[in-house]
């Protein structure tokens, strides 16, 4: 499973890494099992797609994140959850009502993402660790 670092998946959906946390904790353990102190989290490239769509969704409709990232999974056709009765016809459609249907454009999402992911990895520098060396 590819994998990147929380900074640089904040800076993919190009929001600080505190806001990021806070997106995690509002969606829930269910996206990704909480940090360690001290150890950057690994989130899956998926999870960063689907994320990307909810923040979306969020500023879109206005509708909370946890709710927003259930609805861009189902979108992503990663989630079971709702989908009775789904006749929706291609990925990233979902019908939400019986004469309402709400789609995404997954190929323009992911050459964005594609594209804000060229630029995180040439400016997110990873912290030094540890004690900083002695002068002399």
């Amino acid at each position: 499973m590819r994998a990147v670092t929380s900074a640089t998946a904040a800076s993919v959906l190009q929001i600080d890494r505190k806001s990021f946390d806070n997106l995690l904790l509002r969606i829930g353990p269910a996206a990704v099992p909480p940090g360690r102190q001290g150890v950057e989290r690994r989130i899956p490239v998926s999870l960063v797609e689907e994320l990307l769509l909810a923040a979306d969704l969020n500023i879109a409709l206005g509708v909370p994140a946890k709710v927003a990232f259930r609805i861009a999974q189902q979108l992503l056709g990663r989630s079971t959850e709702g989908t009775r009765g789904n006749t929706a016809e291609f990925l990233g459609s979902l019908n939400i009502g019986a004469f309402v249907q709400l789609g995404a454009d997954v190929a323009l999402l992911r050459a964005e993402m594609q594209r804000r992911y060229e630029v995180a990895v040439e400016t997110v520098v990873r912290p030094a660790r540890g004690r900083p060396s002695k002068r002399r």
